[in-house]
């Protein structure tokens, strides 16, 4: 099997993005000067995941939070022992993290909330709250795995 030396090896990388809005770089080989690749790697295209961006939160600026449960099932359904469990997690993030939070809406398969975060810090809230709610969820309802399939969406509101 050959050496791959990398330093001599021409790639280049495209940005794609992937049905569930992951971005992705793409390498592709192009050509090599002198360079000797394992036959595993001669004319492969690699898939390389890149990580969600950084998102920067302003603390003056008003988000729509949106949060969906996996696969859109009805995992938040309303009964009044999960309402409690809501409220609890809720109220208890909203006073730990100092969040201003206007308003809010539970349905059986996301959330969204219009709310500030005064010191920035919207990511700690949002990890708090949902962590917090799917674990008691997930007690009382006998499941388990993830409740919440991917990342929050934050947008801010401008008008």
């Amino acid at each position: 099997m050959g050496r791959l030396r990398l330093t001599t090896a021409f790639i280049r990388l495209r940005q794609r993005s992937c049905q569930a809005g992951r971005s992705f770089a793409l390498i592709e080989r192009c050509g090599e000067k002198g360079a000797e690749l394992s036959s595993f790697l001669k004319g492969v295209e690699y898939l390389v995941l890149v990580a969600y961006p950084l998102r920067q939160f302003s603390p003056d600026e008003v988000y729509l939070v949106t949060s969906r449960c996996t696969d859109s099932m009805l995992l938040l359904r309303p009964d009044p022992v999960a309402n409690e469990v809501i409220l609890e997690w809720l109220v208890r993030g909203v006073r730990f993290y100092e969040v201003e939070l206007f308003a809010y809406v539970w349905t059986s398969n996301h959330v969204h909330f219009h709310l500030r975060c005064p010191k920035a810090n919207l990511d700690k809230f949002m990890r708090y709250v949902l962590s917090h709610v799917a674990t008691e969820l997930n007690k009382i309802r006998g499941r388990s795995g993830s409740m919440f399939s991917r990342r929050y969406s934050a947008e801010p509101i401008r008008d």
